[in-house]
């Protein structure tokens, strides 16, 4: 067992080592992030004061510019407004669509201007076929259709008007009670494409209710076959939430949302946050990634070259954290790191605070 934790642990090290040869990942020198202002050796505090600043990021257009191509979306951030753009025989993911003229500038650090340049493109992008073949959806549809994924009723539920109800009995101790779980659909819906293939799709959202339950949402993914809505997927958003917006953008579905904060009772929420949802093989699948994130020592982390490794980021520490980050009202990331010496050294995860996360 030492003997395999050990090959681990030198494999982690390795491959932190060896993601620093991608542009992207190389341009976050020490000498870089010190003159962008990033300080890199105060140790890590635990928590962040306040909250984590999430930053909808769109650069600046530069006025340094390379002939290049983008030919592909990102395979790092799953959003079909972001490219996989290869300049002088060099790959370059994520790159950004910016202003309504679909300008895409790659960059390296979101914290120093200098290190973004314009693509000009030396082919065409490879835009998703307009919204034009196929059958618009009727959402008036959405009031009487199946739904899957409802574990409040465990079953395929289908609505009539717009709402689904069941009634169960149970018999305790000899007392028999019986339970109604009403299934409702939100008057909350969007319309985009979904999976790429032309169609307007939809989102909408879900609410289930009854004594024991009250008030669970459930997101859900609508598909466009042909004009026929067919519920592609579901999943849970929360109990005694808000959801207060619903916009399909880029291909994912967005949902800004209020969820609990420590202290608010289950009726009340107060914490404004918003959550992305990418349909994938039949499921929803939330993204919780960013592009570039702060730890709280001020330590810069871009995303590591290997798109498949668990490794999702390297840092200007000298740090590596996992691909998955954890948002809340402050964020967090997981870091490997060796404990003891030799034969008796082992990996541990480390939670870190996340101070400001670009997406």
């Amino acid at each position: 067992m030492h003997t395999f934790l050990r090959i681990l642990a030198t494999l982690f090290l390795t491959a932190a080592i060896l993601w620093g040869c991608t542009p992207l990942a190389s341009t976050l020198t020490p000498a870089t992030l010190t003159s962008a202002g990033v300080g890199q050796t105060v140790p890590i505090a635990p928590t962040v004061v306040g909250q984590t600043e999430v930053i909808e990021y769109s650069p600046a257009i530069p006025t340094a510019a390379r002939p290049g191509n983008c030919a592909a979306y990102s395979q790092r951030i799953p959003r079909t407004n972001v490219w996989q753009c290869t300049v002088d025989d060099t790959i370059y993911d994520p790159c950004f669509t910016v202003g309504a003229e679909e300008v895409i500038v790659c960059t390296s650090n979101a914290l120093d201007p200098a290190a973004s340049f314009r693509v000009d493109l030396v082919a065409p992008l490879p835009v998703p076929p307009t919204v034009v073949s196929g059958q618009a959806l009727d959402l008036e549809e959405l009031k009487s259709l199946w739904y899957f994924g409802i574990d409040a009723v465990d079953e395929a539920v289908v609505l009539n008007n717009g709402e689904y109800r069941l009634t169960t009995t149970s018999n305790d101790s000899g007392i028999s009670a019986s339970t109604e779980i009403v299934v409702r659909l939100s008057e909350l819906k969007a319309e985009g494409d979904l999976d790429l293939d032309g169609d307007l799709d939809a989102a909408t959202v879900l609410i289930a209710t009854s004594s024991e339950i009250f008030a669970r949402y459930y997101l859900v993914a609508i598909l466009n076959e042909n004009g026929t809505a067919v519920n592609s997927a579901t999943t849970v958003l929360g109990d005694g939430i808000r959801v207060d917006n619903l916009a399909i953008e880029h291909g994912q579905i967005v949902v800004d949302m209020t969820t609990h904060g420590e202290q608010d009772p289950l009726c009340c929420p107060t914490v404004a946050n918003t959550r992305y949802y990418n349909l994938s093989a039949n499921q929803l699948e939330r993204y919780n990634g960013a592009w570039q994130i702060q730890l709280d020592n001020d330590a810069l982390c871009v995303m590591s070259a290997a798109v498949d490794s668990t490794i999702g980021y390297q840092c200007s520490d000298g740090s590596a954290l996992f691909a998955s980050l954890q948002p809340d009202i402050v964020w967090t990331g997981q870091r490997p790191g060796l404990v003891g010496e030799g034969s008796q050294s082992t990996i541990d995860v480390e939670t870190v605070a996340i101070k400001r996360v670009w997406r």
